[in-house]
């Protein structure tokens, strides 16, 4: 995974211009590009990750043949059981278009939703990663 941190004064034009360069390149190579702003946050940042792989999801719906989406519904399952793509999917709810696990209250009352949910997103991004262009965060 490659990261890039832009630093500067508010208002001098970091986002328009990492928008500007990360659509072109996206645009060019058909790569995905998400961004947020984490100081927008607040007091819970994992909702602004779980945004991120919302879009992401989103974007692999709108643009994933059907067997592709098929082969990652199924990897997920594997990768992650269906307890861990019902915990992502509480906080990713596009995922559920993906993947078609559903709730057993059962699994869900006893699964450890906060040691589950960073193994599963790291698996949802690999996955999905494997199936797609490049993924810009």
């Amino acid at each position: 995974c490659n990261s890039l941190v832009v630093n500067g004064s508010a208002g001098v034009g970091k986002s328009s211009l990492l928008a500007h360069v990360f659509t072109s390149i996206s645009e060019q190579d058909g790569s995905y590009f998400l961004q947020t702003k984490f100081e927008k946050a607040g007091i819970n940042p994992l909702a602004t990750v779980a945004s991120l792989f919302d879009a992401l999801c989103e974007a692999f719906i709108r643009d994933a043949q059907p067997q592709v989406k098929k082969t990652v519904a199924v990897e997920l399952e594997c990768a992650l059981g269906e307890a861990g793509v019902i915990a992502l999917s509480s906080i990713c709810p596009s995922l559920s278009r993906i993947s078609k696990s559903f709730v057993n209250d059962s699994t869900y009352q006893y699964m450890n939703r906060a040691a589950t949910v960073r193994y599963c997103f790291g698996e949802l991004l690999k996955i999905i990663s494997s199936r797609t262009p490049p993924i810009i965060l």
